[in-house]
């Protein structure tokens, strides 16, 4: 009878176990890996680059969704490269079910490391995404290898703790000494901001490298780029003061930025990117070495000041007004006083209307500054 028992014990025990027991093993968390872009021109844009063997930014990101059913709790992102990079992992965070995030770490080179070698280009890197110990999802990326003559992306943090995208160009190189570099007091920086539809290394594109100055165009958070407003115009800012901490601990030559009491800015862009360069200039005029808008204006979306729609009582237009007078540029002509400006459009511009120039010259004469206006051949 005792063996008999015995037998149906070692039975039991050998059946499997029913689902949803304790000691089943757990389905992994339900994390999906969304592209890096919000828009639809993901090709790589938003991955950092190699310059010249070294890293310039200093992170790397995934954008991630819960999607399961369950809040996981210490997201986080592991980089992995072998012996070129060291071995990294980030901060965590909790995902509640259907959120979306962003994920980042460090990328950086071992202290005292050669630089990358040109045969180890593009750069392999392996992003791992973790929910406490196990991994959930993972991802290859390739970093492409620039000279520092090349146009270039980096990676920064935002105010918000988001990682960011800028393209940037280093100060030109000299013919004289064939090597980079600013003056002792520091460079200047050629802030342009994109229009609509266009990316940070498309604007960073438009401009040869000059000596003496740095070309930086900030992503402003997309190819609309909040129209340089509220998050956009505080992230423009944000990846000056990244360029500037980047800048001054690079290896290879002194490309320091002015520091900011004595920061030498040039103010442009194109469309939206002229609205820009507009309400940075006027909002900053200190640090203002120069403002050219290219097709831009002073308030976003009009010719005209802007009018009150008619049915609208004055207190609750009031509010509605004071939520946008911060960008409305029509107000600010007068900080562009003693600072050089050029505005250029096209007579036959369908998009943004040559008006929107016209404006701006009609603010900066009422402000007392003199304006010259000059024709193509062409009109």
């Amino acid at each position: 009878m005792l063996a008999l028992l015995l037998l149906l014990l070692l039975l039991l025990l050998s059946l499997p176990l029913p689902a949803g027991s304790p000691e089943s093993p757990e389905p992994p968390p339900a994390i999906k890996l969304l592209p890096l872009a919000l828009d639809d021109w993901d090709n790589g844009h938003e991955l950092p680059d190699v310059v010249s063997g070294r890293i310039f930014g200093d992170r790397i990101f995934v954008r991630v969704e819960n999607r399961g059913a369950e809040r996981l709790r210490g997201v986080h992102l592991r980089v992995e490269s072998g012996p070129l990079l060291e071995l990294t992992v980030g901060g965590g965070v909790d995902l509640q079910p259907g959120q979306r995030s962003s994920l980042h770490a460090v990328l950086r080179q071992p202290d005292g490391a050669t630089p990358i070698p040109a045969e180890a280009c593009p750069l392999s890197v392996r992003l791992v995404v973790l929910v406490g110990s196990v991994v959930v999802a993972q991802k290859q990326h390739r970093l492409l290898c620039r000279q520092i003559d090349d146009r270039f992306s980096f990676v920064y943090l935002d105010a918000d703790g988001s990682p960011q995208l800028a393209a940037a160009k280093f100060p030109a190189v000299s013919p004289r000494t064939n090597r980079t570099g600013c003056p002792k007091r520091g460079c200047a920086v050629l802030l342009s901001t994109h229009g609509m539809d266009v990316t940070a290394q498309r604007q960073a594109d438009c401009y040869r490298p000059k000596q003496g100055l740095w070309v930086l165009a900030p992503h402003g958070r997309g190819t609309h780029g909040f129209n340089w407003q509220g998050p956009g115009h505080w992230s423009a800012l944000r990846a000056l003061e990244a360029l500037s901490d980047r800048a001054a601990v690079w290896p290879d030559a002194f490309v320091a930025v002015a520091p900011a009491p004595r920061r030498r800015l040039i103010f442009t862009g194109h469309s939206n990117g002229g609205f820009g360069a507009w309400m940075f200039g006027t909002h900053y005029p200190d640090a203002a070495l120069g403002v050219a808008p290219l097709a831009g204006m002073a308030t976003m979306g009009t010719t005209e000041s802007v009018q009150r729609p008619p049915g609208i009582a004055d207190k609750l237009w009031k509010v509605i007004d004071s939520t946008v007078e911060e960008y409305r540029g029509d107000s600010l002509a007068p900080n562009l006083v003693g600072i050089p400006f050029m505005a250029r459009a096209g007579a036959m511009d369908r998009v943004i209307d040559p008006r929107s120039t016209r404006r701006m010259a009609s603010l900066l004469q009422a402000a007392g500054i003199a304006w010259q206006e000059k024709k193509s051949q062409q009109g």
